[in-house]
């Protein structure tokens, strides 16, 4: 794999040695829970109606209803409607790599830090999903992840999700380039397609709903679509929001 394509690909991933070979893998994204109703062939060879929930990485509700429609089309024969569609309050997914790591978890963590005004302790909670196969393999791999932070952490609940499986965002297999929209000249560029949708980011301050304390979240904005061709418009527009790199498709218009 090519360093540009290598780069574009994992800005949001981590990876935690298990020192044994193998690493949980974490990925920051936009998830979505989608739940779908169809007939579903049973073990016994019967078919039955069912409701099954998924997840996705997109962007937006509309794309997040495409995406489960595309990936779920291979394995349903007959027809299906999406019930539901919800946007997932998960920080981050822990992937163990591990194929018998077939359940998903969700896990409510507390980071504990010490207030310096007051020297009281200070706890902000945020949500993981966790791929493992029992409670106590979700434990050991959150235990794992968090084991290099330097904050105190608690975690104060761990339970089974309704979730079947996970889509990731997939990007094409091209090769990628950066450019740095501030340094590159704009000339050179137009008409190479976005590699990567562009989000224009911030940070932007709630309140946890079940602590009352003020938490800070990071905050996407999409200002360009994956696909999009680069015009001096779209050029503008990613300067307009203060991006300064953009990832697109070398040798590909």
């Amino acid at each position: 794999m090519k360093q540009e394509e290598k780069k574009a690909k994992v800005t949001n991933e981590k990876f935690t040695d298990n020192g044994d070979g193998t690493s949980v893998r974490t990925r920051t994204a936009n998830w979505f829970e989608c739940k779908l109703r169809y007939e579903k062939v049973m073990e016994d060879g019967m078919q039955k109606k069912v409701c099954e929930w998924f997840c996705v990485d997109a962007i937006s509700f509309g794309e997040a209803e495409e995406r489960v429609i595309a990936e779920m089309s291979a394995y349903i024969s007959g027809s299906f409607d999406v019930d539901d569609i919800k946007k997932a309050k998960y920080h981050e997914v822990f992937f163990s790599g591990d194929p018998t790591d077939d359940y998903w978890f969700k896990a409510k963590v507390a980071f504990i830090t010490i207030d310096e005004k007051t020297e009281k302790e200070k706890k902000s909670y945020v949500i993981y999903l966790v791929q493992a196969h029992s409670l106590e393999r979700a434990r050991q791999i959150v235990d794992k992840v968090m084991g290099g932070s330097m904050i105190d952490y608690d975690i104060k609940a761990l339970s089974e999700t309704q979730l079947m499986d996970l889509f990731e965002y997939k990007a094409e297999k091209f090769e990628v380039e950066e450019i740095d929209l501030v340094d590159s000249n704009m000339l050179d560029n137009l008409g190479k397609r976005l590699a990567k949708r562009v989000l224009k980011t911030w940070k932007e301050d709630f309140i946890d709903e079940d602590t009352k304390e003020v938490v800070q979240i990071e905050r996407n904005e999409v200002v360009q679509e994956r696909n999009t061709t680069l015009t001096e418009e779209v050029w503008a527009s990613c300067i307009e929001a203060k991006v300064r790199k953009v990832y697109v498709y070398k040798n590909l218009k």
